[in-house]
């Protein structure tokens, strides 16, 4: 009979892997720290050279009525598309809309918390914006890059942070791991 390992039986594991953040931080000095995604641009989140492993991604965005309100968070959902490559991959491990990665089903926000995504109303008694939340373990032997591409015509500024662990050498056999994919397919009509 296999032994049942509890999900949080990593934790306990001693590495050598250092914690790292990725984020849209102001690069002035001041207080603007959101990343400006203009119609039709590619932005790169995250670029990792050495072994590790992704342990958190959050985001929100940043709209005011004047840019378009709910027209343009719309569009944030459906029509900006996340990509991450592992290990060199040309093609990409993950490609999907990206609220429909962090839960957002038909472009409608609908707070909630599971072990594995959560997503947190902002705001004071309205909702300006949400926070998203994947804690998926996402790991990777030699580098690691995650994108948004901006596919509408919208112009939109995101706020986000990407935690992860970096290592000189992988500390557990990382070709007994497997790689996080997740896809996103529609047919119309069906």
């Amino acid at each position: 009979m296999d032994k049942i390992v509890s999900p949080f039986y990593g934790m306990m594991v001693v590495t050598d892997c250092r914690s790292k953040r990725a984020s849209s931080w102001d690069r002035t000095g001041k207080n603007c720290d959101w990343i400006r995604f203009s119609p039709h641009e590619t932005l790169r989140l995250l670029d990792v050279r050495k072994p590790g492993c992704i342990r958190h991604i959050y985001w929100t965005y940043i709209i005011g009525e004047r840019q378009g309100g709910e027209s343009t968070r719309k569009h944030l959902f459906r029509d900006f598309l996340l990509r991450a490559y592992w290990d060199g991959e040309t093609d990409p491990s993950i490609e999907c809309p990206l609220g429909d990665f962090f839960g957002v089903a038909n472009g409608i926000v609908r707070p909630f918390r599971s072990l594995m995504l959560i997503i947190n109303p902002g705001g004071v008694d309205t909702p300006l914006s949400y926070g998203f939340n994947s804690y998926f373990p996402m790991p990777f032997k030699s580098d690691a890059r995650i994108e948004i591409e901006n596919d509408s015509d919208v112009t939109a500024n995101i706020w986000f942070h990407v935690d992860y662990e970096e290592c000189d050498q992988p500390s557990i056999d990382m070709d007994q791991l497997g790689r996080f994919h997740a896809q996103w397919r529609r047919e119309n009509p069906t």
